[in-house]
């Protein structure tokens, strides 16, 4: 990117500026390819010779090649990669490893996922000790508590780090960690962060020790342990705060029911607040309730506070702000409340992916009603 300001996250950054819509954003990201790869017609008898006709031709193709006669000199491209990779602006978690010759790789064939005539070597990823903060217990919407820990921010392989999940229960007593222990950090596979170690030796005396909770840190009911598993659930799927919040959150995802503008704060806000109490009471939402609840929850208390700041003059000019604030937000839920209901012409796949049901994805619910044909069939299925 030629801003100055870059985004820290490339991958994404990518992904994101190749769906937008108007092409003049797309042109300001200034977006560059590099070619490492052709499938077509052969151009030439190996793959070195290819990429060197794709040149040629103009397009860019990948510098950080070389050509290697026996596997001693691949190990050595391997090991002299290591440190060079540092140098770049840019994250490399590895070499791949290809046959050149293009007729071997016909002999070589390949499998269901990848071809057999390359090999990608990772290297180990890089560590860093940061100081843990608290470990939050989490209440999915299964019911499922998962342990996520929270610490001082670092900057790991060009990205900012602060908290990564702990997975269960077994994984917290395999750490063993204690408050405000001193954590190595990594990202797995170069993308997901996770606690691999304690530094023992910087533990301060006398901490505590993190405990898995035996009780629902949402509702208070008594958690159960799923047998054979190494989780722990809160049993009360109905009436569990938590749960309900992450339940609807899964429902206006984006491979569910895709509601736009239903962020997950709102979504917690309205159940907190008692706006639903269930997911399908979104679409029993009108203009009429949401402003009467924008109007409770959202400005009263920031009118009562500030009210009692300002004099009369200053409270007079509050108070036209707000009137113009409270218009801004009615035209934001009336576009939401639209979405809501467009949402109900949604794949019937989607709706069943939506519904939250346990080990039940995106691919098996495509599944499931290519068989019976139906969701009402499936309902009825023994």
């Amino acid at each position: 990117l030629a801003n100055k300001n870059k985004l820290k996250t490339p991958r994404n950054a990518t992904s994101g500026t190749v769906k937008m819509h108007d092409p003049r954003k797309v042109a300001e990201r200034q977006l560059q390819c590099v070619i490492y790869q052709y499938y077509g017609e052969p151009l030439a008898s190996t793959h070195a010779q290819t990429l060197e006709q794709i040149r040629a031709w103009g397009f860019p193709v990948g510098e950080l090649r070389r050509s290697c006669q026996n596997i001693s000199e691949v190990l050595q491209t391997i090991d002299s990669w290591l440190e060079c990779r540092k140098a770049l602006d840019y994250d490399s978690d590895g070499v791949v490893v290809k046959v050149d010759t293009l007729a071997a790789r016909e002999v070589l064939g390949a499998t269901s996922h990848s071809p057999r005539w390359a090999i990608a070597y990772k290297y180990p990823p890089e560590r860093k000790e940061t100081q843990l903060q608290k470990v939050d217990f989490q209440v999915g919407r299964t019911g499922v508590v998962t342990p996520v820990a929270l610490f001082a921010p670092i900057r790991l392989n060009h990205a900012d780090l602060q908290k990564a999940t702990l997975h269960n229960a077994d994984q917290l007593s395999r750490l063993d960690l204690h408050e405000e222990d001193t954590i190595v950090i990594e990202r797995a596979g170069e993308v997901i962060p996770k606690i691999v170690g304690v530094n023992i030796e910087k533990r301060k005396h006398g901490v505590k020790p993190i405990v898995y909770p035996v009780e629902c840190p949402s509702c208070g009911t008594p958690l159960q342990r799923v047998e054979g598993q190494a989780y722990f659930v809160c049993p009360n799927h109905a009436n569990c705060l938590a749960q309900k919040i992450a339940r609807t959150i899964h429902f206006a995802s984006r491979d569910a029911l895709d509601i736009h503008l239903l962020g997950d704060k709102r979504i917690a806000d309205w159940h907190t607040n008692g706006l639903i109490n269930h997911t399908l009471d979104l679409y029993s939402l009108t203009p009429a309730r949401l402003r009467e609840y924008l109007e409770h929850y959202t400005l009263k208390g920031k009118l009562e506070y500030k009210k009692g700041m300002f004099d009369d003059e200053a409270n007079n000019e509050l108070d036209k702000k707000s009137a113009q604030l409270l218009e801004i937000h009615q035209k934001t839920n009336e576009q939401l409340l639209d979405k809501i209901q467009m949402s109900v012409h949604r794949p019937v796949e989607a709706l069943l992916f939506g519904l939250g049901v346990p080990n039940l994805g995106i691919v098996q619910s495509n599944a499931l009603l290519e068989h019976f044909g139906s969701l009402s069939a499936l309902a009825e299925a023994q």
